[in-house]
Formats: structure tokens, C-alpha cells, sequence
């Protein structure tokens, strides 16, 4: 059954009344003689095969931007795989050398510094890989399938067309816009593991250069002032970083909530695009970033 949109001529779905220059129902053969009515119907045929061309056109440009975002996130997730890679060879090198002072060094800032590097870099990853393995669509293939249902005439296919590619640009730059947003707050998740492996690096410098005496006593161990030194640079660099990437989080939910808005009217105005589920996913976001703006806004 024809979708009839708000750009569409007969919007309200009944012909227009019979005029004097034999247009459809003059009751003379359904001829006209009107410069509109006189333009030949392969000027409509050309322009459908023009808006076809530019469609292939956007869907080759769409797949390729989402692969290259699909790409940076998958590097995301293979630097966090190497960070854990890194930190486990520093927590060898670490604690096998610590071992041989067992009995002075309490390793107790160590070990928790490991834990939360090693915690925070495998949750970095398993948040990280999802955005590469999933499309970034729900259901990818369906407001394709709807914007090439056939209309009635050449001119509304073009109509529906276009109206397609504007709908489907907004809504592809949502989904990167959203998976930005997510990535940004997986970004400061890694950035602690990241810190983590610095204070450890700073911890193992200092065991291969400061050498404890065995029969000094553990009131004069050298490496006391080295993992409280190490376990407060761990703390001021992770705050640091948990108010940076929330700063640009919200900058980025920003950006989401203006092209999700952009969605819905586009989808409004188009006739409906969007499966039920897209729909409820793009709303979420305009919702969460409208909350944040109230409370952002509230004295």
C-alpha cells in the first residue's frame, strides 16, 4: 500500500479537481495541455534512475564510514588487550623481585594497584569489543527495505528516496554520535588501567634501584615511601582523568541528544522510518540527555 508522506503532492491521497486544461477527470481523454502536465514522463524515469545512483552512492559512503568507526574502536580494544599484555610482564617482573624481601616489604599497595589495573583493563576490553563486533543498528536492514517500497508515480519514488537518504545520514551519524559516547566513558576505564601500569613502572624502577638492607630492620625499608608515592600518583592521575572524560562525555551526549532530536523529526516529518526498537533507543538518549540539562540548569 502507497506510504503517503508529507512531501507528497497528493499528501491527503485524493486527486486533485478537474481545471480547464484537461488535467486528470476533464472528462476529454485525460489529456492536458498544461507546460506541467506537457513534460514527458522520461524526464521523471531519468530522475528516478538519478536518485537510485545517488542512493548507491550513500550506502557505499555509509559503509565506509561505519567501518572506519567500527575500525577505531576495534584498536581501542586491542591497546587494552596489550595493556593487560604489559601489566602482567610488569607484575612478573615486579613481585618476583620483590619476593626476595618478603620478609621486610609488606606488598599489600602493590598488589592493589595490580588488581585495579588488571580489573580496569579487561572490563576497558570487554566493553571496547561489542562496538566493534555489533553493527550499529538494531535492525540495520529494515528502514532500507521500507525506503525502497514502490509509490505510485516515478516523482514520488524520488521523493521517498531523498527523503531516505537525509533520514538515514541523520540517523548514522546518531549511532556514531551515541558509540562516541559510550566509547568516551569506556575511555576513562582504560585510562585507569593505564595509570595503574605507570605506578607499577614506578614501583619496579624503584626496586631495581633501591636496595633495601636485610639487617637494617623494616624501620629504615626504602620501598615504604616509594608505593605510598606511587599509590598517590595512581590516585591524582585517575581522578585527573575521571573529571576530563566527563567533561567530554557530556560534550559528546550533547552532540547525541541534538542529532537524535533531528532523528525523530525527520522521522516524524518522513512518514516513520524507524522500527520500534530504534525508535525507543534514539528516545532513550534524547531523554538522558534532556535529564542532564535539567540538572545541568537547576540553580
Amino acid at each position: 500500500m502507497p506510504t503517503k508522506t508529507r512531501l507528497d503532492p497528493t499528501a491527503g491521497g485524493d486527486n486533485s479537481p478537474a481545471g480547464q486544461d484537461g488535467a486528470q477527470g476533464s472528462g476529454r481523454g485525460d489529456h492536458s495541455t498544461s507546460p506541467v502536465a506537457a513534460t514527458p514522463a522520461g524526464g521523471d524515469v531519468a530522475g528516478f534512475i538519478d536518485s537510485l545512483t545517488a542512493l548507491a552512492s550513500h550506502l557505499k559512503d555509509r559503509e565506509r564510514l561505519e567501518a572506519e568507526a567500527r575500525r577505531a574502536w576495534g584498536m581501542r580494544a586491542v591497546l587494552a588487550l596489550l595493556l593487560l599484555v604489559a601489566q602482567a610482564f610488569t607484575n612478573l617482573f615486579v613481585f618476583g623481585f620483590l619476593s626476595s624481601y618478603s620478609f621486610l616489604v609488606s606488598p599489600t599497595i602493590p598488589i592493589a594497584i595490580a588488581v585495579s589495573g588488571a580489573g580496569t583493563g579487561f572490563l576497558a576490553f570487554a566493553l571496547y569489543w561489542p562496538m566493534y563486533a555489533r553493527p550499529l543498528r538494531f535492525a540495520p536492514d529494515s528502514a532500507d527495505r521500507v525506503a525502497l517500497r514502490h509509490e505510485d508515480s516515478p516523482l514520488r519514488d524520488r521523493i521517498r528516496i531523498s527523503q531516505w537518504i537525509l533520514f538515514d545520514t541523520a540517523l548514522t551519524r546518531f549511532a556514531i554520535a551515541e558509540r562516541t559516547f559510550k566509547a568516551r566513558q569506556v575511555g576513562g576505564v582504560l585510562a585507569t588501567s593505564g595509570w595503574a601500569a605507570v605506578s607499577l613502572w614506578v614501583i619496579l624502577m624503584a626496586a631495581l634501584f633501591l636496595r633495601p638492607n636485610p639487617y637494617a630492620g623494616y624501620a629504615q625499608n626504602p620501598y615504604d615511601g616509594v608505593f605510598l608515592g606511587a599509590l598517590a600518583l595512581f590516585l591524582v592521575l585517575t581522578l585527573a582523568s575521571i573529571v576530563l572524560t566527563r567533561r567530554e562525555a557530556l560534550a559528546d551526549l550533547g552532540r547525541a541528544q541534538s542529532l537524535g532530536r533531528q532523528v525523530l523529526a525527520f522521522d516524524t516529518d518522513f512518514g516513520g522510518f524507524l522500527p520500534k526498537g530504534e525508535r525507543a533507543r534514539v528516545e532513550r538518549v534524547v531523554a538522558l540527555g534532556a535529564s542532564s540539562s535539567v540538572e545541568g540548569s537547576a540553580p
